[in-house]
């Protein structure tokens, strides 16, 4: 106490022995290794331990404690090394010190080792069976092996193996899809080890389908899905019903082909597994079964040659497949499958081989294969020789050799050259055939032959096939009886020397003219039957060859018209008829009656020719065509009698002269002439025509003068000729005309030479058409006066003779356009009325007017212009002529009819008062007193004027004028505003004023 003072309690303490660890066990750990502690005295007398630390570190978890033994889980820690220390309620503690553990552990502490850590996962994502690659340092945690480890919080199914630096495990089934999650290692001494979020469960493949679903050893299954290789890189192992196939031959994520292996029996419904490069398997439960083994019950027959046809019978030979893809025969692979789709019967073609023997292979579609059973191959036949070597369409050929027929008992097929040849003898020795048309000319081919069993022989190089002969054509391509046909083309003598025979379109020729190995002419024979075929020639050999469709033996020509039927020389014959030609392009030749016939035109319809001159006679019509086909018309054509030209009249004369020409047969069975001829000039028209008796008017010969010989051309063209028959005499000529121009009326003087020509008088001139008046003529002048034309002209001047003949001149006269007069002011009046003509050329294209008549009086000319005319009219009484006319000096006339008037003259009857002085009013009664005037200009009473008040036709009204002197009865005088006037005595006197 503070006090100094003691309390003691005798024997109230007691020591206790003194705790001791003996064992501890691992001495090294890290999180999660299970510590195991042994001794004496372990809770320090105490009844349970507050603490337990290793290496100054609590532990996480005491799972036992008492006084022997003590276990518990390490805590984390970093690498640290120190001492155990066992805390018990009573606050005691035992140590390694207290103990013989210390001397058991290196450097007498417990140790944490370097937490443990994982650097890769791999892969880092699976399935079921995924095996996983745990790389690290530290893994153990100081155990000796892993015991637990879990992916995605899923314990694996295994762990393979394990070490400080690597551990290696197989994924679980069931773990959560797409579940991302620790992995963590537990070690045998409970130490663990963690990755965080280091593995993620991924679905589990999927298989859709497995193609086949049955089979057996070699049969190729496809099987089709979804992650087939279960994460992993590739699919590694696959097992079918429990057998692991033969190989892979191709994976992916969605399709894995693989061939079946062997297995000695069927198995039904077994599971198709797939294992990929990460162990992650793909399981399809019960979908592929293996079927029986094929096997090969009989081989027929079971030997053979190259081309034999070989049944194969038996049980499941294509193995749950399909079809056959291949087949063997004594290892050799057979040339074809004939029959492959049947599970107990295949047929195939055994292929060339030498002699052997062996088993017989069926590979099928599915890849299964069955191998059962053998077949012989036969020692091959040989072929030792072919005579002749070569040759072509027609060749008789012999083929020798050793078992040729390789037991077979026909030959079905022997080909030269790739042409199928007719056999026509065979046995084991000599085959005999007939070469046919086809192949490569002038190359070297093989023999083959295929037998009745389908065996088939061959030799190379063995014929070679010589140039073959081909008709290219015929020329013409089509014809009739006679036609002259060269078959061309080449090598168609096919080797021999002469063709002997041809047809066309099945019908034998006339003749062969000639032949060679180019060309071949023949003339073809008739044929009623008409239409397309072939050609067909044949060899002195035996050789042919032929060409279809190739000749048309066309129509048979006739001639159904002949038009005219009669004639004689240069008449143009038109022969009508059906195919002409024969098929030929043009007519060679026609004869009339045996005389050729000129050629105009040919056509297979119409041949037109021209008659050469003949005797009279009747005969054949004959037309032969460029192909020398013929068609005959039996006395189809007459020559008549040829005509003769006697006179003509006048023999004489000029262009226009009427001519009768007289004779005998002159249309030489024409029907009228087309034309004559007069020399070389043509007349320029006929007026009839006979036999006996022609019309012409005479054409123009120019400037010619002289005898000439006559030609009559009937319209059949027929040509009748007489010599020296007529003579062109000079012919006229005009030299001037004056004027060169005018109108109606104007007087024309022709003048020149021969005017009248043949005839005796002139009977009729005209001007550009328009027939003048004649006013007089002879040889070297002929007047005359124009008449009206409808418009202005410019043509030609011409003199008609009496006899027809006629004097012509070009250009030499102009019609004008005849003037016109478009107004007369004023269009009446009376002696003196001034009267004014306006309108166009009213001097008639002349230099001034000889007259002028108003009404048929004739008036006094003031002035005249071309447009303007001015005169003063005379006296008249009233006429029904109210024709204004104008006469040039060149006789010209212009004319208007209705444009004037002659008024009845002015009549006074009486002036009242009749006498008076300066300023009396005077009434002047009459009739007519205005004569056509609107007004009076002039009135005057005894010479005095008169004032006018009023006028009319009737009565004027006036007043006197002024007069110094009386004066006796006088004239009145009165002059109007049109200038006409008039003047009336004794009727007015001035008084005295």
């Amino acid at each position: 106490m503070d006090n100094g003072q003691r309390v003691v309690g005798a024997d109230a303490w007691t020591y206790k022995v003194a705790g001791s660890i003996n064992s501890v066990e691992p001495f090294s750990g890290h999180y999660g290794t299970v510590v195991t502690i042994q001794g004496t005295s372990l809770l320090g007398h105490g009844s349970q331990h507050v603490s337990v630390t290793l290496a100054g570190v609590e532990v996480a978890t005491v799972l036992t404690s008492n006084d022997t033994y003590v276990e518990v889980i390490a805590a984390a820690s970093p690498a640290v090394s120190g001492d155990v220390v066992l805390t018990s309620d009573t606050g005691s503690r035992v140590v390694l010190a207290d103990g013989t553990a210390k001397n058991q552990l290196p450097g007498g502490v417990w140790s944490y080792v370097t937490p443990g850590v994982v650097d890769t996962v791999f892969p880092s994502e699976g399935q079921v069976d995924t095996v996983v690659t745990i790389n690290g340092t530290g893994l153990l945690g100081g155990g000796a092996r892993a015991v637990a480890v879990t992916l995605a919080n899923s314990s694996v199914q295994s762990i393979v193996t394990s070490s400080p630096t690597q551990v290696v495990v197989v994924a679980p089934d069931g773990g959560a899809v797409n579940a991302t999650g620790d992995v963590v290692i537990v070690s045998d001494s409970g130490a663990e080890v963690r990755a965080v979020g280091a593995f993620t469960f991924r679905e589990r493949g999927q298989v859709a389908s497995v193609s086949p679903s049955s089979g057996h050893g070699g049969t190729i299954v496809t099987i089709v899905g979804e992650r087939l290789r279960g994460t992993g890189s590739s699919v590694v192992g696959v097992t079918l019903a429990g057998v692991s196939v033969r190989s892979i031959v191709s994976e992916n994520s969605s399709v894995v082909v693989v061939v079946a292996n062997v297995s000695s029996t069927a198995l039904g419904g077994g599971d198709v597994v797939l294992t990929s490069a990460s162990g992650a398997t793909v399981v399809a439960t019960g979908v592929f079964s293996y079927v029986a083994p094929g096997s090969i019950g009989a081989v027929q027959p079971d030997s053979g040659a190259v081309g034999t046809v070989v049944t194969l019978s038996g049980n499941n030979l294509l193995g749950g497949g399909a079809y056959a893809t291949n087949v063997w025969l004594a290892g050799v692979a057979v040339e074809q499958i004939v029959e492959g789709n049947s599970s107990s019967k295949l047929v195939v073609v055994a292929s060339n081989s030498s002699a052997v023997t062996g088993a017989v292979r069926i590979v099928a579609d599915s890849g299964a294969e069955v191998s059962d059973a053998s077949f012989e191959y036969l020692t091959p036949a040989r072929i030792e020789s072919v005579t002749p070597s070569s040759g072509r369409y027609g060749t008789v050929v012999v083929i020798e050799g050793s078992n040729l027929l390789s037991g077979a008992t026909s030959v079905e097929d022997l080909q030269l050259g790739g042409v199928s040849a007719v056999v026509t003898s065979a046995n084991d020795t000599t085959i005999v055939a007939v070469a046919q048309a086809g192949g490569m000319d002038e190359t070297l081919y093989d023999v083959s032959a295929e037998l009745d069993t389908g065996a088939r022989l061959f030799k190379r190089d063995a014929w070679y096939r010589v140039a073959a002969g081909a008709i290219s054509g015929a020329s013409p391509s089509s014809g009739q009886n006679g036609t002259t046909v060269v078959v061309s083309g080449s090598v168609l003598l096919g080797g021999g020397s002469t063709i002997t025979r041809v047809t066309l379109n099945n019908v034998d020729v006339k003749s062969i003219v000639s032949s060679n190995d180019s060309a071949v002419v023949v003339v073809a024979e008739g044929s009623v039957t008409t239409g397309l075929g072939a050609i067909y020639i044949e060899a002195n050999t035996g050789a042919s060859l032929s060409l279809n469709d190739s000749w048309t033996y066309v129509t048979v020509p006739s001639i159904s018209r002949v038009s005219p039927s009669s004639g004689q020389g240069n008449t143009e014959v038109t022969i009508e008829g059906i195919n002409l030609l024969g098929g030929g392009s043009s007519a060679a030749s026609v004869t009339l009656n045996g005389v050729a016939a000129a050629i105009v035109s040919a056509t297979s319809e119409v041949v037109v020719v021209v008659a050469d001159s003949s005797i009279a006679g009747v005969g054949n019509v004959i037309i032969t065509s460029d192909t020398d086909a013929y068609v005959i018309g039996v006395n189809d054509w007459e020559y008549v009698t040829p005509g003769s030209i006697g006179t003509l009249t006048p023999s004489s004369g000029i262009l226009g002269t009427r001519v009768v020409i007289t004779g005998t047969g002159m249309l030489n069975g024409g029907a009228n002439a087309a034309r004559v001829l007069l020399g070389t000039v043509e007349v320029e028209s006929i007026f009839s025509s006979s036999d006996s008796e022609i019309v012409v008017g005479v054409g123009n010969a120019g400037t010619f003068a002289g005898i000439v010989n006559v030609t009559v051309v009937a319209d059949t063209g027929a040509v009748a000729y007489l010599v020296a028959g007529f003579e062109y005499l000079p012919a006229g000529v005009i030299s001037s005309v004056t004027p060169g121009f005018g109108q109606f009326g104007t007087v024309v003087t022709l003048s020149g030479s021969n005017l009248v020509g043949d005839g005796t008088a002139v009977v009729n001139v005209t001007l550009n058409g328009v027939s003048a008046t004649i006013e007089s003529f002879n040889d070297s002048t002929v007047v005359v006066v124009a008449q009206d034309a409808s418009a202005a002209l410019d043509t030609d001047i011409v003199i008609v003779v009496d006899t027809e003949g006629r004097v012509e001149l070009s250009g030499a006269w102009d019609y004008m356009t005849r003037g016109s007069i478009s107004a007369v002011t004023p269009s009446s009046g009376q002696e003196g009325t001034e009267v004014f003509i306006s309108g166009t050329e009213l001097l008639g294209y002349s230099d001034d007017l000889a007259s002028v008549t108003l009404g048929g009086v004739e008036a006094a000319i003031v002035e005249a212009r071309t447009a303007f005319v001015k005169v003063i009219a005379n006296a008249n009484i009233s006429s029904a002529d109210n024709t204004v006319v104008l006469t040039s000096t060149s006789g010209a006339v212009v004319e208007r009819d209705g444009v004037w008037q002659y008024v009845a003259p002015a009549s006074i009857d009486s002036v009242t008062p009749s006498s008076g002085m300066s300023g009396t009013l005077v009434t002047i009664r009459g009739t007519n007193l205005l004569a056509g005037a609107s007004l009076i200009e002039l009135l005057t009473l005894s010479g005095i004027p008169c004032n006018v008040v009023s006028a009319n036709n009737s009565l004027i009204e006036c007043r006197a004028g002024p007069s110094d002197v009386a004066t006796t009865s006088s004239a009145v005088f009165v002059r109007l505003n049109t200038g006409a006037f008039y003047e009336q005595d004794s009727l007015w006197s001035y008084i005295d004023m």
